[in-house]
């Protein structure tokens, strides 16, 4: 009892009050100080932050934005390059495909500012001692990357010809004489592979931070599975199977049934070694052979149309079923076969696709407003971009949009081959000058995201173009911005049908005017929709030009691409509901510069030299910068405002 009294009274005495007090002070001066000295990063980045490789600390959003911008349009220019043992050469991130540049990866800055963001800002009360952290703490964000890996796999085969060899396993060489066949094996080869998830997993991490290292390229040593011995054993098997042929397949579509057969000059390419007691059939050279003899008895689903003529609705286009080879039924049809003796025929199983729009369900569309209409300009355009375009609106004209059918522009356009009513046009990727198929269809994805706007539809996925290209400058005031970008397999553009009711998808192509009309028609729901004039918040210079050694032109001939001036530009979609309810979306575009480029014709290419720990080292021409083929127009240079 006498203890507490005596704390009691040490408490209240003045010593200890006052010593409270100055510590309180002190306090409130160091909380003052500390939300003070916070609020001059209003705005700004953390003291501590990396976006990749580069420091943003202390930047302004639009700052950093613009440094992540110049960043990635930077490494997409030159490319990075991939390392074999002691070859270095450049793996291209783009190609320039016509008028514009077609990105391998894209870079979400936008995800990447938003992280930044997170780190250095969250809520008034908790931004002083996030920040007072990130002084000690460094902040290196990633910037995530979306890879095409299909395709730069194969550009980096083809900068790297000799690597892969594919390994081969035991195979049978069939030989007749005087109707009496005989076989032999040859042996199996080891063989080596790209280590594709090393790989991707460097290229990303380099990609992701901006690293201009060298990314290495290792290879995975493969041994064939079957022993020659073992395929030895199957000798006779092998040819007795080879002695039932010619075989006999039935081709049943529906009603309809047609014979194919297989004769022995083909089956003895597909009969194959195998880990079990019986030999087996190559499914590669089985599927080959059926896509091949089947192809004429294969048809797409085809789904109902309208007919449009003078803008109005005429008639219905039925719509039909479609029939494809299920090539895993098939082959497990053969296999079966060459299990029994007692066959005699072999199906060719075909799936049947129906149609996702029937003309029982389109009669009662009530169809009959116009809900939105895109334009675009195509003028000047070359012979083979202006057939493209055509058989892109052919291809358009008159599908129906089923209600909350999120819309994808790729589906109804592919394939985009000579056999859909495609042209190619020769471009330049890197060095070489090659065909590339389908170019112009840029035209069509800017015309239908103009109509899918005006329309009011929510937009799911739209890319702008890495080029600012007068085709895409919008009508309203000739500026970039409205603009989007479609290729195989990716960019596409993607709308969602909210309306309630089927759309009408009306392509037109004035040829006077030069002009794409593209008109959704439908049931309104009372919605209003419309964009503003796109506005570009800065113009970007294209730089210095660049000259690049080719062997595909004459000695000192020269072949010239115009330079792309940059710009960042936005503009504000509106949808304003039947209930009154306004929506608003800001669609914002960057555009990279591109500087002149010129392909200069050589004898011989010039060998890159490079100094390695006092070593030179010849690494080879790195020529992978590429300009479009000759006679394609160049699109007008905006001036530098």
């Amino acid at each position: 009892m006498r203890m507490w009294v005596q704390v009691k009274l040490f408490f209240s005495s003045r010593p200890f009050l006052k010593t409270v007090f100055i510590v309180s002070i002190i306090l409130i001066g160091c909380f003052a100080a500390l939300f003070g000295w916070a609020q001059t990063y209003s705005g700004r980045l953390g003291p501590q932050v990396w976006i990749g490789n580069h420091f943003m600390g202390g930047m302004t959003m639009e700052e950093a934005k613009q440094e992540i911008q110049k960043a990635s349009d930077d490494f997409l220019a030159s490319g990075i390059e991939i390392k074999v043992q002691e070859q270095t050469r450049t793996l291209a991130l783009a190609t320039l495909v016509g008028t514009d540049m077609v990105e391998r990866v894209s870079f979400d800055r936008e995800g990447a500012m938003r992280q930044a963001q997170e780190k250095s800002h969250r809520s008034w009360f908790a931004d002083p001692f996030l920040l007072f952290w990130n002084i000690f703490s460094v902040a290196r964000i990633p910037v995530p990357v979306a890879i095409q890996e299909e395709i730069l796999l194969q550009d980096v085969r083809n900068l790297f010809p000799e690597l892969e060899l594919e390994a081969a396993e035991p195979a049978f060489v069939f030989m007749s004489q005087e109707d009496v066949w005989t076989a032999t094996v040859t042996p199996g080869q080891s063989g080596n592979s790209i280590d594709r998830e090393t790989f991707f997993d460097q290229l990303s991490r380099h990609l992701s931070f901006f690293d201009y290292l060298p990314v290495i390229l290792n290879v995975d040593y493969v041994e064939p599975t079957i022993t020659q011995e073992h395929a030895q054993t199957q000798i006779d098997q092998a040819i007795l199977w080879l002695s039932r042929a010619p075989l006999t397949f039935q081709a049943t579509r529906g009603d309809a049934t047609d014979t194919i057969t297989l004769e022995q000059k083909d089956l003895q390419t597909m009969i194959a070694p195998s880990l079990l007691e019986a030999p087996t059939i190559s499914k590669e050279v089985f599927d080959l052979w059926t896509e091949t003899v089947a192809a004429p008895f294969e048809q797409q689903a085809i789904n109902a149309k309208f007919v449009i003529e003078n803008g109005r609705v005429k008639e219905f286009v039925p719509n039909t079923p479609g029939y494809l080879v299920d090539h895993e039924a098939t082959y497990q049809n053969i296999l079966a076969f060459f299990g029994t003796e007692e066959q005699e025929e072999i199906e060719i199983v075909f799936t049947q696709t129906q149609p996702e729009i029937a003309v029982s369900e389109v009669n009662d569309l009530g169809i009959g407003e116009k809900l939105g209409v895109g334009t675009s300009s195509y003028r000047g355009s070359p012979y083979n971009r202006i057939l493209n375009i055509t058989n892109g609106v052919r291809l358009l004209n008159g599908l129906l949009i089923a209600p909350d059918q999120t819309f994808s522009l790729l589906d109804p356009l592919r394939p985009f081959d000579s056999a859909n009513g495609y042209y190619s046009e020769l471009v330049i990727k890197g060095d070489k000058i090659e065909p590339e198929m389908g170019g112009g269809l840029c035209q069509i994805g800017t015309t239908t995201f103009r109509a899918a706007l005006n329309t009011g539809l929510p937009i799911v996925e739209r890319s702008n173009h890495s080029l600012v290209v007068s085709y895409y400058n919008d009508p309203k005031n000739g500026n970039p911005g409205t603009d989007a970008t479609i290729y195989d397999p990716a960019p596409d553009l993607k709308f969602t049908n909210d309306t309630g009711h089927y759309i009408l998808f009306q392509a037109e192509m004035n040829t006077q005017t030069q002009q794409l009309i593209f008109t959704f028609w439908g049931t309104s729901d009372g919605r209003l929709a419309s964009y503003s004039a796109p506005v570009v918040s800065s113009w970007i210079s294209a730089g210095e030009r660049q000259d690049i050694e080719t062997l595909d032109l004459e000695p000192g001939e020269e072949k010239c691409q115009a330079s792309h001036i940059g710009a960042n530009a936005s503009f504000v979609y509106t949808v304003q509901k039947s209930d009154g309810t306004v929506e608003e979306r800001i669609f914002e575009s960057h555009y990279r510069p591109l500087p002149e480029i010129c392909l200069i014709g050589v004898e011989e290419l010039t060998p890159v030299i490079e100094e390695t720990g006092g070593e030179t080292v010849e690494t080879g021409p790195t020529n992978d910068q590429i300009i479009p083929e000759e006679g394609s127009p160049l699109p007008e240079e905006i001036p530098t405002p």
